[in-house]
């Protein structure tokens, strides 16, 4: 095999090794177009507006859900935050309800008309979901990033 052989071949190979890795990180690309917890198209992810308070401004994301007979009717379908902050969900249901995140094992009850409020430090990178246990209903998945 001549040198001029191996030269031409270099920039095929790199090329084939470039292109395998946009091929596979194309693979963890977004999610939106996959259908939601109830069918239809999932709605985007939404990082949390943090809330109003000097002093943990910058370190707690509130989130806040409406559910009705058991459904998310308002909030959205993924929530965002980071290792280390302070995740508040807070959630309003017509029925009486069980709030629980998966992978934290954390419960809040929630009284029919009232709203309830689960506060935490996300320190658990990953993707878990938060359920309606009472109707086993994914309400939103909680991802944290870190």
């Amino acid at each position: 095999m001549s040198s001029s052989a191996l030269v031409s071949r270099r920039p095929l190979a790199g090329f084939a090794t470039a292109a395998a890795l946009a091929l596979a990180l194309t693979g963890c690309g977004d999610e939106s177009a996959a259908p939601g917890p109830y069918g239809g198209a999932r709605e985007g992810t939404t990082a949390a507006e943090s809330t109003d308070d000097a002093e943990d401004v910058a370190d707690t994301d509130v989130f806040s859900f409406v559910a009705e007979d058991g459904r998310r009717v308002d909030g959205d379908a993924r929530i965002t935050t980071e290792v280390g902050r302070t995740v508040v969900i807070e959630v309003t249901s017509n029925t009486a309800e069980e709030l629980h995140v998966h992978g934290y094992d954390l419960y809040a009850d929630i009284q029919s008309g009232e709203a309830a409020r689960l506060e935490f430090t996300a320190d658990l990178p990953g993707i878990f979901e938060v359920e309606l246990h009472n109707a086993n209903a994914v309400l939103t998945q909680l991802r944290v990033d870190g």
